[in-house]
């Protein structure tokens, strides 16, 4: 039987990760967003998505 003390550090640990991989995806997002292509005619920066 597990410790609901720990599966509840385990859980809170897991939402955790995620919410700080979707945080880092959108700071990415917002500092690329002007950003252009770094030769003529190649594609602007592509916004990503979190897939969590």
């Amino acid at each position: 039987m597990i410790d609901p003390l720990v599966a509840s550090s385990k859980l809170s640990s897991s939402g955790l990760e995620a919410q700080s991989a979707r945080l880092r995806v959108i700071s990415e997002n917002v500092a690329n967003a002007q950003s252009t292509g770094r030769t003529p005619g190649s594609d602007p920066y592509v916004a990503r998505r979190a897939n969590v």
